[in-house]
């Protein structure tokens, strides 16, 4: 919903313009509309990983685990440090506020991590993938 409220924000404009003064105070403000745009860049990894797991649901791959957490812890400090800094996805007002709910989702997420703390599961699943063998246990230098 939030992608067709950004990708769409003119011609509703127009629409809300057109039906007249009632129905002006339905139209999202500036600030309003800046915390959807930060809200969709911060949702958009993770309605990306929820798709990929659901398109598995046939055949569920156990090692795709690992690569989700991966990409959402990345990108989760990713914008943290983004909101935190003056220029571009900091400036908006929402920024603290983002900021702030952001920490909360990945406390959650970690919870939720800890889970995959088994003996082998998550390890042996990772060696048996061929298309990743050892490579995700490689320490980047």
């Amino acid at each position: 919903m939030l992608q067709h409220l950004i990708y769409l924000k003119r011609p509703i404009r127009r629409y809300v313009d057109d039906l007249g003064n009632p129905f002006e105070q339905l139209m999202l403000t500036e600030r309003e509309r800046q915390q959807a745009e930060v809200l969709l860049l911060f949702l958009l990894p993770f309605q990306r990983c929820t798709s990929r797991f659901e398109s598995n649901n046939t055949t569920p791959k156990i090692d795709y685990v690992f690569f989700t957490y991966d990409t959402l812890y990345n990108h989760i400090d990713d914008v943290k440090d983004k909101l935190h800094s003056g220029p571009g996805l900091g400036a908006p007002p929402c920024a603290p506020f983002m900021l702030t709910v952001i920490e909360q989702m990945e406390t959650v997420l970690h919870k939720y991590y800890e889970k995959t703390h088994f003996p082998t599961v998550y390890g042996n699943a990772m060696i048996l993938n061929l298309c990743v063998k050892l490579s995700i246990f490689h320490e980047e230098t």
